[in-house]
């Protein structure tokens, strides 16, 4: 199993594929001109070794957003939990968050029945994608449809360019949109990223066909091991991984306040 750095590695690797990145005193910043609502693109990935000085990176970064126009400072903290930051963190604004990974051989090896009557694919054309950008938006809900659909053209740009080796995988059941997923391959590692089931198809094996046709595509790309990351409290999603073989490998707190507080 890698260790933390190379994971943290891939993390960057993955931010900039959206976001520009800089180095700053506190951490890596990264900021995405194209969608500055989207939190997950403009963030401070802050040192471990500089959680002492949390509040001045703050707010440094307060300074920073309020000048560009964005609403929400969101600050990412590797190898911590929420409850060791209690001194320098306000606890009320933080989520813990878990990274788990598996290896893609043995993932590929599990005999796990597939669910009946899904099919599951790689979006390769303009018709994929706008399944995929239907799920964003029923996923999202009504109030964030424009949100969603603006997420997702950034994304597609992504998507479409053959030099990147970014997929989108959607899965649906007689035509109709069932989940999606995004995979990035970053040489020997694959990260799973925003992994869907639609309400209404959950409970149904959906989620676990899905992640394992990416772990497929992740193992045909070369890839040896996979990750994904998910909140603490989700356990339904603990579980589900887990049963893929999953462990955790990093545990991250993840800081979000609106700049109007």
């Amino acid at each position: 199993m890698p260790d933390r750095s190379r994971f943290i590695a891939a993390e960057h690797c993955y931010s900039s594929l959206f976001a520009h990145s800089c180095r700053t005193e506190y951490g890596m910043r990264y900021t995405d001109a194209l969608i500055p609502d989207m939190y997950c693109h403009n963030y401070l990935r802050l040192d471990t070794d500089r959680i002492r000085d949390f509040a001045s990176a703050c707010e440094q970064e307060r300074s920073y957003r309020t000048g560009l126009g964005q609403k929400t400072v969101h600050i990412v903290i590797d190898d911590v939990r929420a409850d060791t930051l209690a001194s320098y963190v306000p606890a009320a604004y933080c989520k813990d968050v878990i990274m788990m990974a598996a290896g893609v051989e043995e993932v590929s090896r599990l005999q796990l029945p597939a669910a009946p009557g899904i099919l599951i694919r790689v979006a390769q054309d303009p018709a994929d994608l706008e399944i995929g950008a239907l799920i964003d938006m029923r996923a999202f809900g009504e109030p964030f449809r424009d949100f969603a659909r603006r997420r997702f053209e950034r994304r597609k740009a992504v998507y479409c360019d053959p030099a990147i080796a970014f997929e989108h995988i959607i899965c649906t059941r007689d035509g109709e949109p069932v989940g999606n997923c995004d995979l990035m391959i970053d040489h020997e590692l694959a990260k799973i990223e925003d992994v869907d089931i639609l309400e209404g198809h959950q409970h149904r094996g959906y989620g676990t066909s899905l992640l394992l046709h990416a772990v497929t595509e992740a193992w045909r790309r070369k890839a040896e091991t996979v990750f994904l990351q998910v909140e603490a409290d989700n356990l339904p999603a603990l579980g589900l991984y887990g049963k893929l073989g999953f462990k955790a490998v990093m545990h991250s707190v993840q800081y979000t306040r609106s700049l109007t507080e």
